[in-house]
């Protein structure tokens, strides 16, 4: 389900309709079609960076994928600690991240990087399959909140909002 910060749990799309909630599909989704190419405005400029912070190979490399393809610059962390340093290298416009991690989990980067105010500022879009993914979201205030396993147009259309606000 999408929880966008404000509490909706659906995702308006540009004319301003709301969306049914997000439908759950495989990430194998991705190896049978590309990005939804015929979704995206006329007016939005995918020339931004994404940092995907997914401790899961599989998940990390499909979302990556069909963000590139999507026309977006992205980069790869297998979790937090790695995610900071890639950040100090280059600061993304989003990050998408999990939320259990080994050696530095969600929760941890999230308050590593508002000790830092270049890096506090940088929107996260949560992505989680842990059982309370309501409570971290609450807790830790992301931009958005996506529960697993994700559509990845939904993921796409999160991004875009996300980096574009």
């Amino acid at each position: 389900m999408l929880r966008d910060v404000d509490g909706r749990d659906d995702l308006d799309d540009a004319e301003g309709s709301a969306r049914q909630p997000a439908r759950v599909s495989s990430i194998e989704s991705r190896l049978r079609r590309g990005p939804a190419e015929s979704a995206q405005p006329p007016d939005v400029d995918r020339g931004r960076r994404v940092l995907v912070v997914e401790d899961e190979r599989t998940i990390r490399h499909s979302i990556a994928g069909y963000l590139q393809d999507a026309g977006y610059t992205v980069d790869e962390a297998e979790n937090g600690a790695e995610a900071l340093n890639r950040m100090r290298d280059a600061i993304p416009d989003v990050v998408v991240l999990d939320l259990l991690m080994p050696i530095m989990g969600g929760r941890a980067f999230v308050q590593a990087c508002r000790e830092d105010a270049r890096l506090g500022a940088v929107p996260v879009v949560l992505l989680s399959a842990a059982h309370d993914l309501a409570q971290a979201t609450e807790q830790l205030q992301p931009r958005a909140s996506l529960a697993k396993p994700v559509d990845l147009d939904v993921l796409l259309a999160v991004v875009d909002r996300v980096s574009h606000s």
